[in-house]
Formats: structure tokens, sequence, C-alpha cells
């Protein structure tokens, strides 16, 4: 390979002529290949296979050669190879259920308390991307917050690390109870015909205690009238 060594790389030769006749070689320490057991007179296509611990194989110009192998060694098949993407791209979920989106809220990026980025994300935008992230292992946060005072959400911040050439982080969002509100729970709702039924039964105990009183004062008065009538004399 030309230009800075690119290591640990297996460079494969293929004969479609010869039978499939296959035979390959790993890249050292200087990016040098030797490709070893090849067959004279026939065509091979000499091409970047993928590289020795499973990684993807780099992108190479030219992507590969076309040559007739001879008794002779053959040399000079460099190939230019581009460098790794070793970075790790984001992408970030906010899942607000069933709480109406917010007009506009912040996410913001962090690693060791220093923040990477920080941007407003829009209605009805629940999706959040950022690219080229150093793939270096690290731990970093995500944090998504309210952007106006009066929003009624509580801020959640999320960890993830950058070992993967792609991180999506889901980040579920709650409305928060403002302040003042009155939460009716199953259990409440349950009790409102319980005391119901208590009150109405305590107001037919009153009612028919007056009523019992009336009865007896209209009793009273009526005995009192008849004890007060004058008796007849008889005269004639």
């Amino acid at each position: 390979m030309s230009g800075s060594a690119v290591v640990g790389v297996i460079v494969e030769a293929l004969s479609e002529q010869c039978d499939q006749h296959q035979s390959e070689a790993t890249t050292t320490q200087d990016g040098s290949y030797r490709i070893r057991g090849l067959k004279p007179d026939c065509q091979y296509k000499v091409s970047i296979k993928a590289g020795a611990d499973g990684a993807a194989a780099p992108h190479c110009f030219p992507s590969q050669f076309e040559v007739r192998m001879t008794a002779e060694d053959l040399k000079g098949l460099d190939m230019v190879a581009a460098p790794y993407d070793l970075s790790t791209d984001l992408a970030v979920e906010m899942e607000f259920g069933t709480m109406t989106i917010p007009p506009s809220y912040r996410v913001s990026v962090q690693r060791e308390g220093e923040t990477i980025t920080q941007s407003v994300v829009h209605a009805p935008v629940t999706v959040f991307y950022l690219n080229n992230l150093p793939r270096d292992g690290k731990e970093y946060s995500v944090r998504v917050e309210p952007d106006r005072q009066h929003q009624t959400f509580p801020a959640k911040t999320v960890f993830f690390t950058t070992d993967a050439p792609v991180r999506v982080v889901r980040i579920p969002i709650t409305s928060a109870k403002r302040s003042g509100e009155v939460e009716i729970s199953a259990g409440s709702l349950l009790a409102l015909p319980f005391f119901g039924l208590l009150a109405l039964i305590f107001f037919n105990q009153v009612s028919n205690f007056i009523l019992s009183q009336f009865f007896l004062f209209f009793n009273f008065l009526d005995r009192i009238t008849v004890s007060l009538m004058p008796t007849s004399s008889g005269i004639f």
C-alpha cells in the first residue's frame, strides 16, 4: 500500500479463468503484501477483501487489478486506501407518548460535563441527529429539557458510549404535574358514591326526626285545646 501504512488488511487474488483459484495475504506493518502460490498463465483479479479482524474493507483506488501471471514475480500493485471512518453518528428519538409535543425544546450533548452541541428542536420534529462524534469509546450524555419556562415536562438525561458507527438513543418524556393541580384517582371516584349515600342516610334521619317532632308538637296543642273547651251547664 502506498502512503501511510494500512496494516491488517486482506488482499485477495481470484482467477475465474482457472477454476476460481484463489489465494490471499495480509498487509504487514509497512503496508506491503505478498500473495503466494498463484498459477502461471492464469488471469487474476487482485482486490481488497476485508480486514483481518472482520472489519469492513477500506475504500481503495484503484479498487482492483487485472493481471496475468507469469513465471516471474509481479510487483508494483500499489493501492491507495481511504482512511477508516472512526466516527459515531448519533440519532436521538424523543418519545412523548400521549402528551402534546411542546412547540420547542432543547437537546444538548455533553461529554464529561462539557457541552459538545446544543440545539432547539421545533415541533412536530421528534428526532435529533448529530454526525461525526469521535468513536473513542467514551461516555456521553444527551439531555432534553424545556426551552420555555411555562412548559411542564421535567428535563431528562440519558447516557451512551461512542463505540459503534451508529448510536440510537430513545428518551421517554413525561409531563409534570402543575402546581395546585388536583389528582383524582380511581379510589377517590369510588369513594364519592359511598359518601353520598352516607349523606343521604343522614339527611333522611334528620328529616324523620324533624317530622316526628312536628307530630308531637301538634298532638300536644290538640290536647291543650280540648282541655280548655267549656262544659255545658244544662239551663232550660
